[in-house]
């Protein structure tokens, strides 16, 4: 659970700022809790292709989440449920700063890392300077001309 209170305040930034499809379904799984596609579907009067659309840019920043196949056995398997971020992870603490926190914690797992990888890592777009103020307050060190590593 210490990633997910990592990327907690970015996820649930992007619950508060969804806004049409993307929205409904979140408000839908606020209110009916776990649901399988077809039951969105029925009750949303939707076409797979849009509960589709809405789902993979919602699940690509975490909003909503799924087991997606389980497995209990060899021959006892089914489809998970998916879920609204917030109804599974519990909220992390106020933090002033969410970017630079996953900033480090992808740079601590990489070890060292080119600085040009970091933007490619996250859904997110790391604001313009967050890296040279990390640097800057020293979460982060560049050991070599292009290069970022934790600091200390």
């Amino acid at each position: 659970m210490q990633a997910a209170s990592i990327f907690d305040p970015l996820v649930r930034a992007e619950i508060d700022q969804a806004s049409g499809d993307d929205s409904d379904l979140l408000e839908y799984l606020g209110g009916r809790g776990p649901s399988m596609n077809e039951d969105v579907e029925l009750e949303l009067g939707w076409d797979r292709k849009r509960l589709k659309r809405a789902r993979v840019r919602l699940e690509q920043f975490g909003a909503v989440i799924s087991d997606g196949l389980v497995f209990e056995s060899s021959s006892d398997w089914y489809f998970a449920p998916m879920r609204r971020w917030d109804q599974v992870v519990p909220r992390s603490a106020a933090n002033d700063d969410p970017f630079g926190d996953v900033v480090v914690a992808g740079v601590r797992a990489a070890v060292i890392t080119p600085e040009s990888n970091v933007a490619s890592w996250f859904s997110w777009t790391v604001p313009p300077g967050a890296v040279d103020r990390l640097v800057d307050t020293g979460r982060l060190m560049r050991p070599a001309p292009g290069m970022l590593t934790i600091a200390g």
